[in-house]
């Protein structure tokens, strides 16, 4: 017996849209190279060393208002720098057929239809069309005169052209591989060995990707998806939550508080805090250091031990020397270690982007200037404070929020 979705689910099941890829990714040296030279650009053209500076000049003559509202400014100028590189160092490919030159010409041609198409509908209205890139693009592919076709022979070609992509689509990963030889065979013949080794590469990451990729549909599980609801124990009960927007408000209150208790340690607060501040450079945290330090008699006793303990590493390891801030140096050698693939951010200011400035040491420096000053000054980033969460179920079918991995 058969039933359909909407008989067993409802009618009102969430649509889950996967999320758009990355067109940076490190491991392509030549999207890497693409991406920093644009942001380098960017960054010398809108004069950001000039504008960091003076953030730091004024940190300490203005309001802590003033300079929240300077800091974030230059952060989100940063940003919109970094997503318009990550837009023009790479193109997203069609993946539904493997590229090759006789692929790409029946792509190329489809492609040139639909634009004609456009173009006669502008037309047809009396508006102006610059035609002098599209015919140029046409004469390429081989379409005569283009401009005479109705939209009716337009539409057949189309179609003609869909129907040939369907054909080659078996042969496909065959004349993709001979795509690649020729291309061997041509370095070979110039003496570009580098270039030999890196086609090769892509010919053996592309056959060990088509290889794994059915070994893992024929014995990995089916991954899950993003959660459609989920559970809170309340005093009266057990309320379920199902909507995007109350499943992120609810997620979004459990972290806040989980990721704010440290703000109730007796070291945040009152004289202690007052004394050793937020990166901890004062001369009551060297006088902890050296055993000095007279401890107030209202400190509790845990926080006590801890700063006692502090002191004991403290007098056998005192030769070494603790830097206070971030430099470049240390920019680079965390986020060159760094997996780019997490997801990290809800701006979209990933892992990928911080890993690709590591590899350039005039953005590093750059990067590594504003993480001194939101620490000394205490003023995170506004864009710090929207992270991105993934929530995965431990357990089959336990939806609670506190049992959940995030």
């Amino acid at each position: 017996m058969d039933f359909d979705a909407k008989s067993v689910l409802g009618a009102g099941y969430p649509h889950l849209v996967r999320p758009k890829g990355r067109r940076l990714k490190c491991v392509v040296k030549r999207t890497r190279v693409a991406y920093l030279r644009r942001l380098r650009k960017l960054t010398e053209q809108h004069r950001m060393y000039s504008k960091m500076q003076l953030l730091h000049d004024n940190a300490d003559t203005v309001s802590l208002r003033q300079i929240s509202i300077a800091m974030n400014k230059f952060d989100r100028e940063n940003a919109e720098h970094k997503l318009s590189s990550e837009e023009h160092c790479n193109q997203f490919k069609n993946d539904y057929i493997e590229f090759s030159p006789q692929t790409n010409l029946w792509i190329k041609r489809r492609d040139l239809y639909k634009q004609l198409r456009s173009i006669n509908a502008r037309l047809q209205l009396g508006k102006e069309v610059n035609v002098t890139h599209f015919a140029r693009s046409c004469a390429v592919a081989d379409i005569q005169d283009p401009f005479s076709l109705t939209d009716k022979e337009i539409g057949n070609r189309i179609e003609a052209c869909r129907a040939r992509l369907r054909e080659l689509q078996p042969v496909a990963p065959m004349l993709r591989i001979e795509h690649l030889r020729d291309y061997i065979h041509r370095a070979k013949e110039r003496g570009d060995m580098k270039a030999v080794v890196r086609i090769r590469q892509i010919l053996r990451n592309e056959k060990l990707r088509r290889w794994w990729s059915g070994v893992h549909k024929s014995t990995k599980p089916h991954r899950g998806g993003a959660p459609t609801s989920i559970k809170i124990k309340h005093t009266t009960g057990d309320v379920q939550y199902d909507t995007r927007e109350e499943i992120e408000e609810q997620a979004g209150r459990l972290l806040t508080d989980r990721f704010q208790l440290a703000r109730d340690a007796p070291i945040c607060n009152g004289k202690l805090f007052d004394d050793f501040g937020y990166l901890g450079d004062t001369a009551c945290t060297r006088a902890i250091l050296e055993g000095t330090y007279e401890y107030p008699p209202e400190m509790d006793d845990h926080t006590r031990l801890l700063c006692e303990e502090a002191h004991r590493i403290f007098s056998v390891k005192s030769t070494e020397e603790i830097s206070n801030y971030v430099d470049s140096d240390d920019f680079q050698y965390f986020w060159l270690h760094a997996d780019e693939f997490i997801q990290s951010s809800h701006s979209h200011i990933h892992f990928g982007h911080y890993k690709a400035i590591a590899h350039d040491r005039y953005l590093s420096a750059l990067e590594a200037s504003k993480l001194p000053l939101a620490a000394t000054t205490g003023i995170p980033m506004e864009r710090w404070g929207s992270a991105l969460t993934v929530l995965l179920e431990k357990e089959f079918g336990n939806i609670y929020l506190e049992k959940m991995r995030g």
